[in-house]
């Protein structure tokens, strides 16, 4: 957890307020000892007016961090993960509305297809802050599991709390059962790379409400979701949770999983 991150990619809708984006952007770049590279796409905002080299300065001297511009003549999404793996970026700070779910689009889980890395997502609604807390919600499928390495890798660098949120089907016992063991696997991840942790088990139906009235309750978090989708004509936990929160997401890109493993993400 202590390789350092040196390629920061971050995009601003230009629908948006750029503010809590740039607040992300630059904490992120300061914990990383890193500078930023900012994607500026046919949808993204402006960051920087006709004289950029001028105002770069006056960035850099307001932030202390310093940022490049790359444009990309492509809508806001595709620009970004085409410029993300051209750069091979480690980590991605975007500020957009989530893209919608229908018949023929996959929404957020189609976008965060297209990267390799972990990002941080606002949407409009979403306000900055440095986690105190890292909620990690869990659930019954493998892939669940596919965030505890970015979790404790950023809960690490922000001296975060983990939250684990075991979240099982009232109706199905089995399910009951994968989902206690693997938050207790998430509890020993934690603990194993010296991070403090706590952890609860609920029986819900409804796990997006309960994961945003949970994150709710507490001033400074994140919470750290994979991008899986639940099937054509279900709406995910991994789609509300971004339509809805009024903080950071910190999302692991889902991993199609060859062979089997314990925790071995």
């Amino acid at each position: 957890m202590d390789k350092k991150i040196t390629k920061i990619l971050f995009s601003i809708d230009k629908n948006v307020n750029p503010t809590e984006g740039i607040k992300a952007a630059v904490s992120i770049a300061k914990k990383c000892q890193s500078s930023l590279v900012y994607i500026q796409t046919d949808a993204s905002c402006v960051l920087f007016g006709s004289n950029e080299e001028e105002e770069r300065r006056a960035f850099k001297l307001k932030y202390f961090v310093e940022v490049s511009v790359l444009k990309s003549s492509h809508p806001f999404w595709k620009g970004l993960s085409l410029e993300a793996t051209a750069l091979k970026a480690e980590v991605i700070i975007a500020s957009a509305p989530a893209a919608s779910k229908s018949l023929f689009n996959s929404g957020m889980t189609g976008v965060i297809e297209s990267f390799s890395c972990p990002m941080l997502y606002l949407n409009p609604e979403s306000i900055w802050n440095e986690p105190k807390i890292m909620f990690m919600p869990i659930d019954g499928r493998s892939e669940t599991r596919q965030k505890f390495y970015t979790t404790a890798d950023w809960s690490a660098k922000y001296f975060s709390q983990v939250k684990i949120m075991g979240l099982s089907n009232p109706k199905d016992k089995e399910d009951q059962k994968i989902v206690h063991t693997y938050t207790l696997q998430g509890k020993l991840y934690m603990e194993e790379r010296k991070l403090r942790v706590t952890f609860e088990e609920q029986q819900v139906s409804d796990r997006s409400a309960l994961i945003l009235e949970k994150a709710n309750l507490e001033q400074n978090k994140w919470v750290s979701l994979v991008s899986n989708g639940e099937g054509m004509l279900t709406k995910s936990v991994f789609q509300r949770t971004c339509e809805e929160a009024t903080f950071p997401i910190l999302i692991s890109p889902y991993q199609e999983v060859v062979g089997s493993g314990a925790v071995g993400y």
